[in-house]
């Protein structure tokens, strides 16, 4: 996750493919995005990658009979 900034305004890059998932740093990888923004989209979806937030989503968030799990314990139970 990003450091927290004084400004969450300030542009920082988001990595579309997690460097810690294989992701390289370069500019076809790699969104400018507010900082505070980056900052929430990790708190909420960790390291998921797209395709996977969709499925988080739909199986996790939208689910009303499925209780709340974590992206890393969800990511974890699909292995």
């Amino acid at each position: 996750m990003g450091n927290l900034r004084q400004n969450p305004n300030e542009m920082t890059d988001h990595h579309i493919i997690c460097s810690s998932r294989g992701g390289l740093s370069d500019k076809r990888n790699i969104k400018r995005v507010p900082d505070g923004f980056h900052n929430a989209f990790h708190q909420v979806f960790e390291n998921l990658m797209p395709a996977e937030i969709y499925d988080y989503l739909d199986e996790v968030w939208f689910n009303p009979k499925r209780s709340f799990i974590s992206p890393a314990l969800w990511l974890k139970e699909r292995d």
